[in-house]
């Protein structure tokens, strides 16, 4: 799932998001505090630190995957 946080009058939130747009020329980066994704129901136990991949599908059809690092609720 993608979801964003954010912190407004000192209180977080988060939100789902059914897609995020990236900018022509542009980039966006997920990172604590920020979008991130959270893999709901994985297929098998993941551990802190172990990577994993993650294919995105793009609006036009293309598909590129990405490895990311596990980390806990904290961002680390």
């Amino acid at each position: 799932m993608l979801h964003k946080s954010t912190e407004e009058k000192g209180r977080s939130t988060m939100v789902h998001l059914d897609k995020v747009e990236v900018p022509a020329g542009g980039e966006v980066v997920f990172k604590p505090g920020s979008y991130h994704l959270m893999l709901i129901k994985p297929t098998r136990a993941l551990r802190i630190g172990e990577k994993v991949s993650v294919t995105f599908e793009f609006a036009n059809g293309e598909k590129i995957t990405e490895q990311f690092e596990v980390r806990g609720p904290s961002g680390k």
